[in-house]
């Protein structure tokens, strides 16, 4: 028993996997490493580098099924280590085109990652009850649309938000790695 437990202390201390950090995935890729090597493997995934500057890299293509998304892979602030993507889907100029589109990939996230950890679909006061009034309400902020997912590896969150074209509506999807994002916090905390 002794040199069992020895054995697992050696391969713990020596990254014989037992205690090895696991990162959620985006297009099965972990979310981590430094922003040019996870950009190459965006690239070698089919997607259109459109630019780096700053800690964040900007991609274009296709996802879930969805044409013409883009999406931001971003950093850990003053850290060359990528913790979160940022994906947005194209505009829709209608309700219920957006909502289906949201629907649609909420059950999608729920079949992968099982009943959401929290959500929120409603709007606040204020808003005119009507396609367009609902549309006009993610520009004016009266509403809460968003639904949340928590696993070991990290956080998925989906949501509504206001569209790049006037009188639009997109769908927005953030995937955020639980090690790298705790590794910036405990920096953070450690200089305090």
């Amino acid at each position: 028993m002794k040199r069992f437990l020895m054995l697992i202390i050696t391969l713990s201390l020596f990254g014989g996997g037992m205690l090895k950090a696991q990162h959620l995935t985006f297009k099965g890729v972990p979310i981590t490493g430094t922003l040019k090597e996870f950009t190459n493997a965006m690239i070698q995934k089919g997607f259109h580098h459109e630019l780096t500057q700053d800690g964040l890299a900007v991609f274009s293509g296709d996802f879930a099924g969805y044409k013409d998304c883009s999406f931001g892979v971003i950093t850990l602030q003053n850290q060359d280590v990528v913790n979160q993507v940022t994906l947005f889907f194209s505009d829709h100029e209608t309700w219920s085109s957006l909502l289906n589109q949201y629907e649609v990939l909420k059950s999608m996230l729920t079949k992968k990652y099982g009943t959401p950890a929290e959500w929120s679909e409603r709007f606040t006061s204020g808003y005119t009850p009507s396609d367009n009034g609902k549309i006009h309400a993610l520009r004016t902020g009266e509403y809460h649309w968003y639904t949340k997912y928590v696993t070991e590896e990290g956080e998925i969150r989906l949501s509504l938000e206001e569209g790049t074209e006037y009188h639009t509506g997109r769908v927005c999807l953030i995937y955020f790695d639980k090690t790298n994002t705790d590794k910036a916090r405990q920096a953070a905390y450690d200089d305090l």
